[in-house]
């Protein structure tokens, strides 16, 4: 669970990283219609980066699992 949690929480973190740059990028050169797809990556990014971070948080091992 803490493997699928980290891979999830990267790749939110990339796809966020990813939609901010192409998509500011593309609206700055007035391509707006094409920047909205771009920008649309940013919240699926922070809603995976949510999912990692829980998927880490619960997935973590307690001290009774020791």
């Amino acid at each position: 669970m803490m493997r699928f949690g980290r891979m999830v929480l990267y790749l939110g973190l990339v796809l966020i990283v990813v939609g901010l740059v192409v998509g500011f990028t593309v609206m700055f050169i007035s391509r707006d219609n094409r920047a909205i797809p771009w920008l649309g990556l940013i919240p699926m990014g922070f809603v995976s980066v949510l999912t990692g971070l829980v998927g880490i948080l619960l997935g973590e091992p307690t001290d009774k699992d020791k």
